[in-house]
């Protein structure tokens, strides 16, 4: 049976690609990854494996084994790239014009480290809210200088337009 590995050296060789060149249509750095993949050592990230079919002009599922149609679809996108598709767009609308390279940038993170950072950001929108409740606070134990109390409730308003 054709492993992963097996079937991107034999479409990278029919297509006339050196492993530096697919190396790089699937976002590797150099040669080796494409090495140790083709020869059995390890397997593509799903992120890498659809870069990858892409440059070689099939399918990730081809790849995987679990299709025996080599060809990818000329006339309609695959599912994978109707979902990216939407994804992306989903995040420029977000996060506006750097949407594409943070999205890249998340995407590349370990789920670790995404998760770390989604808790991270969750901290600090639980850190200005607490912020507002202490400055709340502040206010209701009465303090009588009217200045004091326009910058409080000042404040306060500027953390309720961060959250």
């Amino acid at each position: 049976m054709e492993t992963q590995g097996d079937r991107i050296r034999r479409l990278r060789k029919e297509l006339g690609f050196t492993q530096e060149q697919l190396a790089k249509a699937c976002g590797y750095s150099s040669r080796e990854a494409i090495n140790v993949v083709e020869n059995g050592y390890r397997e593509m990230s799903l992120s890498k494996l659809r870069k990858c079919a892409a440059a070689l002009g099939t399918t990730s599922e081809y790849l995987l084994g679990k299709t025996e149609i080599r060809k990818r679809p000329s006339s309609q996108d695959t599912i994978d790239e109707q979902f990216e598709k939407i994804r992306e767009k989903t995040f420029s609308t977000i996060l506006g014009e750097n949407s594409k390279e943070l999205y890249e940038r998340f995407n590349d993170l370990s789920p670790e480290n995404r998760e770390l950072l989604l808790r991270v950001e969750k901290y600090l929108q639980n850190a200005d809210s607490l912020q507002i409740e202490l400055l709340k606070t502040i206010l209701e134990i009465g303090e009588s200088d009217k200045k004091y109390q326009e910058l409080t409730l000042s404040k306060i308003n500027k953390l309720k337009d961060k959250i």
